[in-house]
């Protein structure tokens, strides 16, 4: 049974990262990728994909000045989705209630017997989200965050 069936004050907080598969560390990602891959050949090939990307702009016959790619999952890839889920699959072990991924959308859901314990569990919850996304160098776009109280 869920806390709105069960009468409680539920609320939802949607969180929306700003930039989040452009930004992503890849110095950050890849120890995540240790941390599942150990030091085996998948690790070594995901480094090899990561590290030592370059890019630059030509319009017409004008070219920009060429840099370096320290962050960000290749976007257009099969690998990008994929290496932002694993980038944020931590969040959840961090978030003290319930949360729910979706690409760089997260949802945080908390439920409580009145709406002061509520206030208290959500903005914990919001804290350390805060927390998690600074540790991970991401950054909440507050703009698009938004809270739904159910009742």
């Amino acid at each position: 049974m869920s806390g709105f069936e069960a009468k409680k004050e539920t609320s939802a907080v949607l969180l929306d990262l700003s930039k989040a598969f452009d930004i992503v560390p890849h110095n950050v990602l890849i120890k995540k990728l240790q941390s599942y891959y150990s030091k085996g050949k998948e690790l070594l090939l995901m480094e090899t994909y990561l590290t030592d990307r370059y890019q630059f702009v030509k319009i017409s016959e004008e070219k920009s000045d060429v840099l370096r790619v320290l962050s960000g999952v290749p976007q257009g890839s099969v690998l990008g989705p994929f290496l932002f889920v694993i980038f944020v699959n931590d969040l959840p072990a961090f978030i003290p209630d319930k949360c729910i991924l979706y690409a760089d959308d997260k949802t945080l859901l908390t439920s409580s017997a009145n709406s002061e314990t509520n206030c208290i569990v959500k903005n914990y919850m919001v804290e350390r989200s805060k927390l998690w996304f600074c540790v991970n160098q991401l950054s909440v776009n507050s703009s698009k965050t938004e809270e739904i109280v159910f009742s």
